[in-house]
């Protein structure tokens, strides 16, 4: 699989998620943020024709990946943030499912 542009992010990756492979600005981001014993989630960008799924694992073992319960989402500059709605567990492992519609 070519890398595309030098970002890490593979062609294959950055045609599902919508981006342009020949521009290295042009990168999906995912971040984590616990704030006041809540996780926060934001990725993106959102690209049309795409569904972005949050998911969820309690250990990377065993398993299988879950659908993520949230509240929100809100959207700022074409990225979203969601926030756990079940951060009881101290160990959680999270990834956005993408796929075109």
């Amino acid at each position: 699989m070519q890398l595309s542009a030098r970002t890490g992010q593979n062609n294959l990756f950055k045609y599902v998620t919508g981006l342009n492979p020949t521009n290295s600005a042009s990168v999906f981001v995912f971040s984590i943020q616990n704030a006041n014993g809540q996780k926060s989630l934001t990725y993106g960008p959102i690209a049309a024709g795409r569904t972005f799924a949050p998911q969820f694992r309690t250990n990377l073992v065993g398993g299988t990946w879950g659908a993520l319960t949230f509240t929100g989402p809100t959207t700022n500059n074409n990225q979203v943030t969601i926030i756990d709605a079940n951060t009881t567990q101290t160990t959680r492992f999270y990834r956005i499912s993408i796929s075109i519609l």
